[in-house]
């Protein structure tokens, strides 16, 4: 009799775990939040711009991310079998998806939830701190660097936030990341060497993950850039006018200034690639995406909370 009971317990508890396993699987991810696309083109001087080529291609991709079967996915989008099988074919042809050994379908790049923001921020909050701690320690040097543009005066507190953020940590100082820390290329796709990610966020907040990156080392003189925004983490943002103009003298000056940290950055960020695997090996993006690209886009999380610390150490401000 008693057996009987801790039985029936038991196969009620593994029933109610399956139920409740079916029941979060059948959740539509697409109405909970908005994904928002980041990108990045490898090639110097590109000024190409990405976006998905079908209309459901980037709801289809969440979709196949989370699981979903093709039936599941068809009822979804509301489309036919043949519009599937078509979707497949040019996000396959494209290097957008790849098969997996047991013959299913994934995204070939990160899509990041939440839940990975979360998992995300524990390593590159601390290491945004250190970040921002080489910048203080070089400060005077890229005061100096700093000074070299005609346009700058210390007043300039747009242009000095667009100088710290992009030009010291993000655009500018890419070229070294790539070469002395990640040391790959960006894979492949659609004949473009290309990093894309699209990441979680809330439609209905203005906390939004901005594009993070924009196309590097555009070809104009008239520098375009955006705010670096957090996604849903205390980020002082600054409201910044779509694009600063430089001449083609100080638009020099720029790696100048990046080149102030670089081998500090550089040497700094190798000494912390086993943290940056340890997370990987315990990521579910480790399924779709490389340790090489993993690594792109965790950079991206770091650049944001380093700005984030300067501005709490009073190098940069937001007002």
């Amino acid at each position: 009799m008693k057996n009987t009971l801790i039985k029936n317990i038991a196969l009620t508890i593994i029933l109610l775990i399956t139920l409740i396993s079916c029941e979060k699987k059948e959740e539509n991810p697409l109405s909970k939040s908005e994904y928002f696309l980041n990108y990045h083109f490898d090639e110097i001087n590109s000024d190409a711009v990405f976006s998905f080529k079908e209309k459901y291609s980037k709801d289809f991709l969440i979709l196949l991310n989370y699981g979903f079967d093709k039936l599941k996915i068809i009822e979804l989008l509301k489309i036919s079998s043949i519009e599937y099988d078509d979707l497949i074919n040019s996000l396959f042809g494209s290097g957008l998806i790849k098969k997996t050994d047991n013959g299913e379908f994934i995204p070939s790049f990160p899509i990041i939830d939440a839940n990975e923001i979360k998992e995300i921020k524990k390593l590159s909050e601390p290491i945004g701190e250190d970040v921002s701690l080489i910048v203080i320690d070089r400060l005077q040097r890229i005061e100096e660097a700093i000074a070299m543009l005609s346009s700058y005066s210390p007043n300039s507190y747009r242009l000095r936030y667009f100088l710290f953020s992009e030009v010291l940590l993000n655009k500018w100082q890419l070229k070294n990341i790539k070469q002395n820390f990640i040391k790959s290329q960006a894979p492949q796709r659609d004949g473009k060497h290309l990093y894309i990610s699209l990441i979680e966020g809330d439609s209905s907040s203005s906390k939004n993950p901005k594009r993070l990156l924009m196309n590097i080392e555009g070809k104009s003189d008239r520098i375009a850039f955006n705010d670096l925004e957090d996604n849903g983490v205390e980020y002082s943002s600054i409201n910044l006018d779509d694009q600063i103009n430089f001449s083609t003298e100080e638009t020099s000056y720029l790696q100048i200034i990046a080149d102030v940290i670089k081998n500090d950055l550089s040497d700094y960020l190798n000494s912390k690639r086993g943290l940056f695997l340890e997370n990987y090996s315990k990521s579910i993006l480790r399924e779709t995406t490389s340790f090489k690209e993993y690594t792109y886009w965790v950079y991206q999380f770091i650049v944001i909370d380093a700005v984030n610390s300067l501005i709490k150490h009073g190098i940069i401000t937001s007002q």
